[in-house]
């Protein structure tokens, strides 16, 4: 190349990089001040220098595909031999092929992710009718040069010499291509029905969450807002009446695998130290009888589910400090399609099927991720648990179509990935006709009211002011019931034979799922039994085999932390950081963890309650004062909290609240009448809840 078009190329890669900085700056989901930013990232380098290594390897991977982008501009910009090398055109050349080429990324990326800042950015142009010619013009171009610096290159050559070493090359790529072919064919082929069935009775056994995923949404007979789960809900047993305790992701997830309370395992928020809840994880007791254990989900910021939970295999992004910076710059359109590649997720590990990193997620992607890192079936019985997160805030992926995306768009693709899903399961032969499937929602979403029309009347007795909490979300009140509201649907075939369809509006906690996958798989119960039998296991297995059996008629509920001074619906980005500096800790393996002075200033600042399933009384110490908050749906009860009003009647389920430690202390005044006295024991072979079957 000459001087003039090194020049050029060095002013051309510093105009990408100022691009480059300045729309990802835009595309930040909370805007930062930048030296605020860098200076936080650089102490904590400093304190942690461990967890930035895997931060630091990706860096070097994306720099490294940039140098190799600008080394092609440069090769298909040095001038022919029909090409006059003046001054001017060399220079000319170098600009024309720069801009041909970066067009067509940019518009291969619009195609691909629309939702990324660089499909906005571009799409003032992409909207005119001479959009098609600029893109004809550039494939031409780009055609043009590639053909020939082909031919040129095949000019110098000197085939007289290279022939023999070409053969030997040629072979070389023939034995390897073959080795690969049948490697791979092997790795992914399906084994029969019959030599699988054959040689063991255990169920496999799939659990499937769906976060944030609406009860109303889920349940709901419109054929076209969720097809799929819609078909395979025909086929289950729907326990449509189970409580998620504590609605968000990871203590949910933590009680689903415990079976204990939040209070009971110690999770009582995202990203706490999980300490030793993962040693009563049910997946330890599927492990004990012979089953290979795996856990899979596409996000990881606000959820610490690792191999201590009991897990042969976990399949996610990298979590942790990586996760989070690379997220916030990492919408550039050669990185967006380099993590499609197969391999890429060796190395972009945290942005490889993220749905944290929204611009660039292709829910086929985290698939394809998920089939190469779990192989097919093999002769053990398979417990795998799998969570999917695209109907989570902020409701888009790269499949939408418009930058206004809203929740129910995100359900249609949330509901498109279940199908893939599971056929890729049916391929890989995890689910068969020896299979338990339980398709389940973590916690639902509260919508905001402009959005969900909701409108709530409060009377106020003895209460000096309305209670004004967040509706919008989930974990951030206990007062919108939709986003504690859950369901279990199970079906397939169980040990004692197949899981009749029907449904049952039986009260349950997710804390109940850990009996009813260990009653339904066949393996001895061995969760804390502070749970109750779903109705699923009575139906399937029997009433003389049930392994407990109570009727619950109220779950203790809570929410999660919400740090003072941060709003959810519109963050601040300095307050993030202020917040994230005194509040989180980072592991030696990169993870974020709350401090313990942290958690204990967050838990006196929940909200606690207790609900029948519907109606919900909470404690509430969000607002000027706390208070005693009776919901029934729209209609609000609000009393105080230290003074029990002359001639106010008790509200619905005080008893319960009065026995729970976390609400009796604060609210003594109303409990002084009802002493306090622990939940019954449980018993085996207690039954009971089959009075609430429907079908």
């Amino acid at each position: 190349m000459t001087l003039h078009q090194r020049t050029t190329l060095l002013l051309l890669v510093a105009i990408s990089a100022y691009a480059h900085w300045a729309l990802a700056s835009t595309s930040f989901s909370i805007q930062l001040d930048s030296t605020k930013a860098a200076g936080f990232a650089w102490n904590t380098f400093v304190s942690q220098p461990h967890a930035f290594i895997d931060f630091g390897s990706q860096i070097i991977f994306a720099l490294a595909l940039y140098g190799a982008y600008f080394w092609v501009i440069a090769q298909l910009s040095r001038p022919s031999n029909s090409f006059n090398r003046s001054s001017t055109r060399p220079v000319a050349l170098v600009i024309a092929t720069w801009t041909a080429v970066s067009w067509l990324i940019l518009r291969w990326n619009q195609l691909w992710f629309p939702g990324s800042v660089w499909a906005w950015a571009i799409e003032p142009i992409t909207q005119q009718n001479s959009a098609l010619v600029l893109d004809f013009a550039c494939i031409v171009w780009t055609s043009w040069r590639i053909g020939l610096r082909t031919h040129a290159s095949i000019r110098t050559m000197r085939w007289h010499r290279s022939m023999p070493s070409m053969r030997v090359s040629l072979l070389m790529i023939i034995v390897v291509g073959a080795t690969l072919y049948g490697t791979i064919s092997a790795r992914f082929s399906t084994p029969t029905q019959s030599a699988y069935a054959s040689q063991r009775n255990q169920p496999n056994v799939v659990v499937i969450g769906l976060d944030s995923l609406r009860r109303d949404v889920a349940l709901s007979d419109d054929p076209v807002q969720m097809p799929t789960l819609q078909r395979l809900r025909r086929n289950s047993f729907v326990q449509s009446n189970v409580v998620s305790p504590l609605a968000r992701t990871f203590p949910a997830w933590v009680t689903m695998l415990t079976g204990k309370s939040a209070r009971d395992s110690g999770i009582r928020g995202n990203l706490v130290t999980a300490g030793n809840a993962g040693k009563s994880s049910v997946a330890w007791n599927f492990r004990q009888h012979g089953y290979r254990t795996i856990y899979a989900t596409d996000e990881t910021r606000f959820s610490n589910i690792e191999e201590k939970f009991g897990f042969d295999q976990v399949v996610s992004p990298l979590p942790g400090v990586s996760d989070f910076l690379l997220g916030q710059f990492g919408d550039q359109p050669l990185i967006n399609l380099a993590i499609q590649a197969p391999g890429a997720e060796f190395l972009f590990p945290s942005l490889v099927g993220n749905r944290a990193f929204s611009q660039a997620y292709r829910p086929s992607r985290f698939i394809r991720r998920l089939k190469a890192a779990i192989g097919p079936a093999g002769n053990r019985p398979t417990f795998i648990a799998i969570h999917l997160c695209l109907a989570h805030w902020p409701y888009h992926s790269s499949m939408d179509e418009t930058p206004g995306s809203s929740y129910y768009n995100s359900t249609r693709v949330l509901d498109d990935q279940l199908n893939e899903l599971h056929q890729a399961l049916e391929v890989l032969n995890y689910i068969n006709k020896n299979t338990i499937v339980v398709l389940l929602a973590d916690h639902g979403e509260g919508l905001q009211p402009s959005s969900n029309g909701s409108k709530v009347q409060q009377t106020l007795y003895g209460a000096r002011h309305p209670v004004t909490p967040q509706m919008g979300g989930h974990g951030g009140t206990l007062l919108d019931a939709i986003q504690w509201q859950v369901f279990f649907m199970f079906s397939g075939r169980s040990v004692a034979g197949k899981i009749p369809p029907g449904q049952s509006d039986q009260l349950l906690s997710l804390q109940d799922l850990p009996i009813a996958l260990e009653a339904l798989a066949g393996i001895p119960i061995q969760t804390a039994l502070d749970g109750v039998t779903p109705d699923v296991v009575f139906k399937t297995i029997g009433t003389n085999k049930a392994p407990i059996g109570r009727i619950r008629t109220e779950v203790e509920i809570e929410t999660g932390f919400t740090p003072k001074g941060f709003n959810l619906t519109h963050p601040d980005g300095d307050a993030a950081l202020r917040i994230a500096e005194s509040t989180y800790d980072i592991t030696e393996d990169g993870r974020l963890e709350m401090k313990q002075t942290a958690l204990r200033q967050a838990t006196n600042l929940k909200d606690y309650g207790v609900t029948d399933g519907q109606r919900v009384l909470a404690l509430m110490r969000n607002g000027p004062e706390p208070q005693l908050v009776f919901a029934n749906g729209p209609n609000w009860d609000v009393y105080p909290v230290d003074v029990r009003p002359a001639g106010v009647e008790n509200p619905p389920l005080l008893e319960a609240a009065c026995k729970n430690p976390d609400m009796r202390p604060r609210i003594e005044a109303w409990c002084d009448s009802m002493p306090y006295s622990a939940p019954p024991a449980l018993l085996r072979g207690q039954i009971g809840a089959g009075q609430h079957d429907k079908g």
